[in-house]
């Protein structure tokens, strides 16, 4: 089976990253149609697509395809019969033509990469399989896999040790352990009251003799609080060196980790090693573009702007010709902690300048609280040369609905009318 790319149609909607599919990739398809000509039409994960038919194949049946060349004709070959029999017979009898050990965690692993539709390969699986040994189908492991796999990550113990310490856990939750752990330690360790400077800065909120004209501007206190993680952290630390710009990173916290963990030993090291791994995963999952789509994340310290809990921002926009972010069509999203709303989450969603704003919260009377600050927050968009639309408010069981397939964002494809041949 071959498929050929025909036709591609492009908008200024913001939508997922497009993830082609690549030679080795593993996907189920179902034929849902023949037509007289030998074609036929075919769902492919997620997508519909018409087919020309080299072989033969039963209308309403699934297969298992494998692509064998992904250029300007992707080669698709059927793996085994149709899928008839049941869903576990079938993912046992793939596995054992891939040579790939069968085990319920393995199979159920699987079975969750094929129902969310996520392309896979042989040596992704393989590589999953190892990290999955003994850990009895945990979901926060699998979660982490599944993401490697669908962003094409190199599935590798330090990586997945990386992306596992950023999931199960905050950034203010590392810094305080930390903070504890060297507070406690009695050794002389190099750089050990800058490390602590460093975290308790990120961490404590201004004081009030120090800092008061940022306590009393909180759009400068968030500002500088973001412009501070992202400096102290390190998380450009590798770009830096790459571009002999030393010098700026050497006091950063991951450069001060990085000297801690290959000098030192004991409960330190240990504890500088899993740092240093949550902050390799914030610097995994920070980016992730295309050549005119781009998906960026960050996460700050909640308490240092009044927070209960730590705040995530996701950001996710189209790119003009000159590969940079275009303003005129993006999408914000914070996901806040507040003392009185509690559990609340912005989403900010731009087209053609125009600003459609929704509140997801709890709260009954939400909506009439937000419009007292509605002609405020209207003409200091205009200012910005942006048009505010409307500001919605939802209940968060609707977002926690809507947010079971987020997954999906990672490969989802944003191509259309494709032909190929089986």
């Amino acid at each position: 089976m071959s498929i050929q790319q025909i036709s591609h149609r492009t908008s200024n909607k913001v939508g997922p990253l497009s993830m082609q599919l690549k030679p080795g990739q593993i996907i189920q398809g179902k034929i849902q149609k023949i037509f007289p000509n030998q074609s036929a039409k075919v769902q492919l994960g997620s997508r519909h697509m018409v087919a020309q038919l080299e072989a033969s194949l039963t209308v309403g049946s699934n297969y298992y395809f494998q692509v064998k060349s992904a250029k300007d004709v992707i080669h698709l070959k059927v793996l085994g019969q149709s899928l008839e029999q049941d869903e576990q017979t079938s993912l046992a009898n793939l596995m054992k033509q891939l040579g790939l050990k069968t085990n319920k965690s393995n199979v159920q692993f699987i079975q969750s990469l094929i129902q969310e539709k996520i392309p896979f390969d042989k040596t992704q699986l393989g590589n999953a399989f190892v990290l999955l040994n003994g850990t009895d189908g945990n979901s926060e492991i699998q979660a982490v896999l599944k993401e490697m796999i669908s962003r094409n990550i190199p599935i590798n113990n330090s990586t997945f040790q990386a992306l596992y310490t950023k999931q199960t856990s905050t950034i203010s939750e590392q810094f305080q352990d930390m903070v504890q752990i060297l507070r406690q330690d009695t050794t002389d360790i190099p750089n050990k009251q800058q490390l602590l400077e460093r975290l308790n800065g990120l961490l404590e909120r201004p004081s009030l003799k120090g800092e008061l004209s940022l306590l009393t501007n909180p759009k400068e206190l968030f500002l500088s609080h973001m412009r501070s993680v992202l400096q102290q952290t390190g998380t450009t630390y590798e770009n830096q060196l790459a571009n002999n710009l030393v010098q700026s990173q050497s006091n950063t916290i991951k450069s001060i980790l990085l000297q801690l963990v290959q000098k030192g030993g004991g409960i330190v090291h240990e504890r500088s090693q899993k740092l240093l791994h949550f902050l390799n995963g914030l610097q995994i999952q920070s980016v992730n573009e295309t050549p005119t789509f781009i998906q960026a994340s960050l996460q700050l310290p909640g308490n240092k702007i009044g927070l209960r809990k730590d705040i995530d921002m996701e950001f996710e926009g189209n790119k003009t010709k000159e590969g940079k972010i275009d303003p005129d069509f993006c999408r914000i999203l914070f996901y806040l902690d507040l003392a009185n709303l509690k559990e609340t989450i912005v989403d900010m969603h731009i087209q053609k300048r125009t600003v459609t704003i929704t509140i997801w919260n709890n709260h009954p009377n939400l909506i009439e609280q937000a419009l007292v600050f509605k002609p405020e927050l209207k003409k200091g968009l205009v200012e910005l040369d942006y048009q505010l639309s409307t500001i919605n408010t939802k209940h968060l069981q609707e977002k926690q609905e809507s947010t079971k397939h987020k997954a999906l964002k990672a490969y989802q494809s944003t191509y259309q009318g494709v032909d190929y041949r089986i």
